[in-house]
Order: C-alpha cells, then structure tokens, then sequence
C-alpha cells in the first residue's frame, strides 16, 4: 500500500505513517498497514512498533509463521519476544546470560526509592504510582512490561507522551498468576486530561479494567482450591461447577470490587493533577531549545539523552545559529539512532550534513546515505566522500544506483564524477547527469551523439530511460547549438523540445517556425500552445516574432494577452511591433510592469 493509500485510510495519523515510512526496513511499505493496526489497538506506543518490525525484516524467515499479516495486533508482545530471543542467539550472548539479567534489571536502590510512591497499601492489594526508569525496571521485573527494559527507550517513549504509570501488586496471588502484578498507563493529552486508560496483566496482555475484580476472584479462588485439593487430589484439578469454588469466588468478588472502588478514584486523582515530567514538557515544547541542549550535554543516562536528542534534531533547522549549534553537530557526528539521523538529514545545514555523512559513510548499507544524497543542501565534499566510499565496496545494486542518481542531481556534484558517470551503464543515471546543467558541453554532445548512433555506441543504458535521457539532453543549457541543429535535421519531432532551449540560435529557430507553419499551423485555429514557445524564448528573431503575432489566434482574452505580453517583452521585438502590442493592447496589459526593451 502506497504512501496516499494509507493517508486516505487513516486520515488522522499522518504523523504515525510518515513515522513507519522513515523507519521502514530498505524503504519497503508492506509492513505500514500492520503498524497502523498494531498502533490503533494501543498496543505499544510506535517506536516500539516499529522496533519490532525492524527485528521481524530481519529474522522473519526463522519464525514459524513468515507473514507479518499472520500476526494479530495482541500477539506483538509474543512476536517481540521471540525475535528478541533470535537476536540474543545470534549476537551469541547466550553464555552470559545471567550477566545481561543484571545489567538489565540492577537499579540503585536511591533510584528505586525516589522513583515510586505508595498510593494504596492494605493486607491485600498495594498500589505505587512510577515515575522513573529505575522503579519501572524494579518493580516490573518477573513481568513482560516493555518499560522494564533497562537497554531500550520505550519507557522514554511513555515519558516524553505525557504517561502515567501505577503498578498494582496482590499479595494473596501466587507470581504464577497473571495478575499478581497489574499496570495501569493512563494516556494524557497536552493539557493533562486523561484520554484513555489501558491495563496490563503481567503477560503484557491488555484487558478491561473493569474486569480487575473479576479476575482477581477467580484467580484467588482457584489457588484457595488448589491448595485445598494438594493432599487429598493427586492432580489438581479446578472444577468449574464447583459449589465450594463459585461461593469463594463470590465472596473474593465482593472484597476485590470494594478495594478497586477505592483504588481507581486514588488514580484517577494523581494522574489528572500530577505534573508533566521533564521529558513531556520538553516534548509539549514547553521549554527552551537552548535549555534542552544544556540538558543533553549533561544528561549520563543514554535512553534519556536520547529522548533529548531527538527532540532537538527536530527542531535543528530553526536553530542554525544558536550558541548550541556544536551539540547538534555533535549528534549527527556520533548519534547511531537511525531515527535521529533520519531528523537531521531534512537539515538544510549543509555542516549538520557533513558531520552525518562522517557518522554514516562507513555504513554504507544504511538508508541514510541514500536520503543524504538527495538533499540540495549536501556539499561537495561529502558527495566526494559518498563517491569514494561507493567506488570502494564495487558494489553495485538498485540501493547503490539510487544513491549515485541523487548525487549526479546535484548542482554542486563534482564535474568530474559527472564526467565519469555519463558512460554509466545504468539509464537513470544517464538521464540525470543529463539532466545537470554542470555537466561539460563536450559530455552532453558526446551522450547525444550516442544517442543519435553516430558514434556507434550501442551502450545506452535502461532503455526505459531513453527518451527521458535524450530530452534531458535536449534541454541542457551546455549542448551545442550544432547539435541541436543536426537533432532537428534528423529528427524534426525534437522541434518544440528544442525550441525551449536557450542554446538554439535564431536560425535553427527559424527553421522550426516554418516548420511549424508548413505541418502544425492551422489558419484560424488557436495555436496558442505553439505561439507561447517562440514568444517566450529570447533567441527567436524578430520577423518570427511578427509572424507569431499575426499568427495568434485565440476566443480566450487572458491568454492572448500573456502571450502578446511575452513578444513586448522578448528582448528580440521591433520598435514597431511593440507599438502594435501597445496599441492593441492599451489597457489590457500593464504596461507599467513590462521589461521589454521598448519602454
């Protein structure tokens, strides 16, 4: 599905579609529609979404089901699991297993302290609200909640999208139940109004709230019996019909339905008057960009510092000039966040583009060179660098073609890759070195006279690009005038391509307007589109100017008055047909605006 199909299916999330489309593996669309349901059913915020999709590119073929449409939105928890799983086996961490654990899960205990606050506690039920990383990852552990992920930012993610967090612990459940430990994220707009509320089993599994206390009751239920029925029942067995169960599990009922009663109005409370954190204020643009780059500068947690940085690269082209600008230069030279890079290469600082393409070069495989090499602001040393570091792979696929297209686009490539480039084999790279007004005139005759056969040259590139090429041939402003003449002689369709190039001199023009008289021209007939051509072009001679004039035809005023108005400003006209223009034409056309050579 196309970029305008998804806008028109989901209207509303034009920031969540161009967000998959840059995050996309080798710009590949197909997985966007599967982000959008995932991100619709609130599954995970869309860093993490896409996290995931990068990870399932890669090691899909490894999975039992291959197709990404195979997988519901609630599976994205069980998907992310195994691909992560896949990445550690092939990372071979396995032998340090236990070492990564604690790397991911050890928090200081003062981090943990002052990152939680007791909101409920009774012999039951304890609820903390979170509001760190630290506290998070602590009290998350045992749990397949995203944010308890020590190495990964997604707690960042909530953080900077105004979420609050509280953690639900039942005392009397046994950790094998999926609901010893529940999360509640209630979502937030810009002004603190709650939008939605989610909650989380300890299984990542999202459910109805409303349905905690019905959940808690069969689950304390169902351990009550089962360790009733240890001793006496060799396999436990939960019966459903039982009588002694469906009385327990009413009475749990009524007990839990009374605590959640208080618990949720506790919540609700906090999260409507908590205040933003740092990261959300930042992200509501409550705080300024010099004040967030002072705070990135100073940050040490990475997953923090990156928030920051993703922030300020955003906003980096607004920014050009402030005291800070080394710490955006300092980003794009080590930042190894694609989505980052993928901010600054929009830049137009052609130093922020420099300091990327330094970060990047040695990872050719990314798309980020290939987006860098489409931007006009890209200097001429880094296309050198892109140039060299391409040459030296000796690789060459349609990634590496695109990127050579968008450097031979540039005005500023190096004339001499433009030169090296024009016997490319390749027939979009042809047309666009065709294209470029910096390639030599001897290099845009030599392709033209390819073209035409006389060399006897038959590399000529995708023939799909053939006629793109010769046009773009045709229009270069460096193609000699007696090329073009010896195109119109062998080719007289060339003619109105021709003919809007200011290279062809005024015979050749001549030429053509007979030309056009003797097989196009239609006495009494509007000729308009044909008459435009010679009035606008500065070489046509002055008696064809003439004959333009008298030759115009047209039931529509406006456009005989823009083309007479482009022959009385055509630098070729008489003093007498302007004054015929004038004459004519005394009202119609602002005369005080004119810039022909009459005035």
């Amino acid at each position: 599905m196309s970029k305008d199909q998804l806008l028109k299916k989901y209207p509303d999330q034009k920031e969540a579609i161009e967000f998959f489309i840059h995050a996309a593996p080798n710009g590949n669309l197909k997985y966007v529609e599967w982000e959008m349901k995932v991100l619709l059913a609130r599954q995970a915020m869309k860093e993490e979404v896409a996290d995931v999709i990068a990870l399932f590119d890669k090691f899909s073929q490894r999975l039992e089901k291959k197709d990404i449409y195979q997988y519901q939105p609630h599976e994205l928890t069980s998907l992310r699991n195994q691909l992560f799983a896949i990445h550690e086996e092939r990372q071979n961490r396995r032998n340090e297993r236990q070492k990564k654990v604690d790397r991911l899960y050890y928090s200081a205990p003062e981090d943990v302290a002052c990152g939680h606050k007791v909101v409920y506690d009774s012999e039951t039920l304890r609820c903390l609200q979170i509001t760190n990383k630290a506290a998070a990852i602590h009290y998350g552990m045992e749990t397949e909640w995203c944010i308890r992920l020590k190495d990964r930012s997604y707690f960042e993610d909530y953080d900077k999208s105004n979420v609050i967090f509280f953690f639900l612990f039942n005392k009397q459940l046994d950790k094998s139940s999926s609901y010893y430990k529940v999360a509640f994220s209630y979502e937030r707009d810009i002004n603190n109004d709650i939008i939605k509320l989610v909650a989380w089993d300890t299984k990542d599994q999202q459910f109805d709230s409303a349905e905690l206390a019905q959940r808690y009751a069969i689950s304390s239920a169902n351990e009550e019996r089962r360790k009733m029925s240890i001793d006496k029942y060799p396999v436990r067995i939960v019966d459903e019909n039982d009588p002694i169960r469906i009385i327990n599990e009413k009475e749990k009922y009524k007990q839990y339905m009374m605590e959640t009663q208080k618990i949720f109005p506790i919540m609700i409370n906090i999260a409507k008057s908590y205040p933003k954190s740092l990261l959300a204020r930042i992200y509501s643009n409550e705080v300024p960009f010099d004040e967030v780059a002072e705070l990135y500068e100073k940050e040490q947690n990475e997953n923090i510092q990156q928030a920051l940085a993703k922030w300020l690269t955003k906003s980096v082209d607004g920014h050009l000039h402030s005291k800070h600008f080394h710490t955006m230069l300092n980003i794009a030279a080590t930042t190894q966040n694609d989505d980052i890079l993928y901010d600054l290469i929009k830049s137009v600082s052609p130093d922020i583009l420099d300091a990327v393409v330094d970060n990047v070069i040695n990872r050719p495989s990314s798309d980020i060179v290939r987006y860098v090499a489409y931007n006009n602001a890209i200097s001429e040393q880094s296309i050198s660098k892109i140039f060299n570091m391409l040459e030296a792979n000796k690789k060459i696929d349609t990634s590496v073609i695109d990127i050579i297209v968008g450097l031979v686009q540039r005005d500023n490539c190096p004339i001499d890759k433009l030169i090296q480039y024009s016997n490319n084999p390749s027939g979009r790279v042809q047309e666009n070195v065709a294209h470029n007004p910096r390639t030599p005139g001897h290099i845009i005759d030599k392709m033209m006279m390819r073209d035409l056969g006389d060399m006897g040259d038959t590399t000529r590139g995708d023939a799909i690009y053939y006629d793109n090429r010769t046009t773009a041939l045709l229009n270069n402003p460096n193609i000699s005038p007696e090329l073009l003449q010896k195109v119109f002689d062998t080719d007289n369709d060339s003619a109105w391509t021709i003919l809007k190039n200011r290279a062809a001199g005024p015979d050749l023009i001549r030429q053509i307007f007979n030309y056009w008289k003797q097989t196009v021209f239609k006495p009494g007939v509007a000729n308009n589109m044909y008459c435009r051509k010679f009035a606008g072009n500065y070489k046509t001679p002055p008696d064809v100017l003439e004959d333009v004039y008298k030759y115009l035809v047209t039931p529509d005023a406006l456009e005989a008055k823009k083309i007479a108005s482009m022959l009385a400003d055509n630098p070729n006209v008489s003093k007498q047909l302007f004054e015929k223009i004038k004459s004519d034409y005394p009202k119609e056309i602002r005369w005080d605006f004119r810039i022909g050579p009459h005035l």
